[in-house]
């Protein structure tokens, strides 16, 4: 008999409609799975989905996000990051990156500099402290 598996470790089946590999795990999230032709592929966008999850991990410690009271950096930063982490191939074709990369630089960043007044402050974050300044800036 098999040993049992450690929890979120997850399963790795064929399906019988369409013979393509699933891997089904438990994250804090809920149920996730992904799918591949080959066994080694399901295993390969698992360690992958790992990867993702780590760094995100790391990156919402690095901001602060995880302790709020921490957190306050400048918004043309948040957005760096946020293109770096989120937006960064394979999660988005290659050239869908790089429009980002130009945007970011061509637009946000010499937006943002001239108005230095944005920070990111967790604790007082909410939605309408920052859409009410960036109304006002924007129609100025």
């Amino acid at each position: 008999m098999a040993p049992r598996k450690a929890n979120g470790e997850g399963s790795i089946y064929q399906r019988k409609s369409d013979n393509r590999f699933v891997y089904q795990f438990t994250t804090p999230e809920g149920r996730k799975s992904v799918t591949g032709k080959t066994r080694k592929e399901v295993i390969e966008k698992k360690k992958l989905f790992d990867e993702q999850q780590r760094e995100q991990a790391l990156f919402k410690a690095r901001m602060g996000l995880d302790n709020p009271a921490a957190a306050s950096i400048s918004l043309t930063q948040w957005v760096a990051d946020w293109i770096e982490l989120y937006k960064k191939p394979p999660m988005v074709k290659i050239t869908t990156y790089s429009t980002y990369l130009f945007l970011l630089g061509a637009h946000i960043k010499p937006f943002l500099e001239i108005h230095r007044s944005f920070r990111l402050a967790m604790p007082t974050y909410k939605p309408s402290t920052i859409t009410k300044p960036l109304r006002a800036v924007l129609t100025a």
